[in-house]
């Protein structure tokens, strides 16, 4: 049994080719790249930032957050739909800083991983 946090970065250790659960499309999820462990319970997913979602094995377990995990999500999600690097950098903040602001926010609402530490 494989036990994640909610956001946790996965990267794939072999190219891997997979039916997209939206339209049916096949996705081929390259060595190294990165999906994120959802919070949904039955099915449970890693999600891709374009969109795609992997169905996970239901022996599975998902408990806790990985506030690095989801800072990361946050900011990825945000660059694509608005100028975020711009917005950040007329504020003289690093895209560092901006995610480690979100992983605190994160922690300040009690989010820690499945062991009491951050991940």
């Amino acid at each position: 049994m494989k036990k994640y946090n909610i956001g946790q970065i996965i990267k794939y250790d072999v190219e891997t080719n997979f039916e997209g659960i939206l339209g049916g499309k096949q996705k081929l999820a390259k060595k190294g790249e990165r999906a994120y462990i959802g919070a949904e319970n039955s099915p449970k997913f890693s999600h891709f930032l374009d969109g795609n979602m992997l169905i996970l094995d239901e022996d599975t377990e998902i408990q806790g957050f990985s506030v690095k995990g989801i800072a990361e999500w946050i900011y990825e999600w945000l660059s694509n739909v608005i100028e975020l690097d711009d917005m950040i950098e007329s504020y003289d903040v690093s895209k560092n800083d901006f995610k480690e602001y979100i992983e605190d926010a994160l922690e300040e609402l009690g989010m820690w991983d499945n062991t009491g530490n951050r991940s």
